[in-house]
């Protein structure tokens, strides 16, 4: 009897090795799938707050230029420097605003204003969005606009 020995075929070896190859390639994109699923999260919190941010500017350039919102916590208008604690609370020098729409919602609003900055009869006025990741980290994003008295 005569045994062939050009059957075509993998061997247990060659069939593991491949399996171990797959299941590597497969693990290293499940990993990329995380990090590109926490980047997209990310990329829609920076997202929305500036479009809150936005909106609050706009609310607040639209008022009169001695409207109550446009001074500062002390009822004046000095002050745009802030500080952010580790809670993501605006500390120093801002109001903080909501509209009680969504209590749920992850962002903290707060504005200040700075009375003629750079020159006389304009205010500057910075809106401050803060929120923390899931990881406990506080992220902020800041608009500026100028209002000037008569517009």
């Amino acid at each position: 009897m005569r045994i062939r020995r050009d059957r075509r075929g993998f061997t247990l070896v060659e069939v593991f090795a491949g399996i171990m190859v797959f299941a590597f390639g497969v693990l290293a994109l499940y990993r990329l799938q995380a990090a590109d699923i926490q980047n997209n999260s990310f990329s829609h919190h920076i997202t929305r707050s500036t479009s809150v941010a936005h909106t609050q500017l706009e609310r607040l350039s639209a008022l009169d230029y001695d409207h109550n919102d446009l001074d500062g916590p002390n009822g004046d208008d000095s002050g745009i420097d802030y500080t952010v604690d580790a809670s993501g609370n605006v500390m120093a020098g801002t109001k903080e605003w909501s509209d009680g729409t969504d209590p749920d919602s992850p962002y903290r609003i707060f504005w200040n204003v700075v009375g003629d900055d750079p020159i006389a009869d304009t205010k500057r006025i910075r809106v401050i969005v803060t929120w923390a990741d899931a990881g406990g980290g506080v992220h902020r994003v800041a608009l500026e606009s100028m209002k000037c008295r008569g517009i």
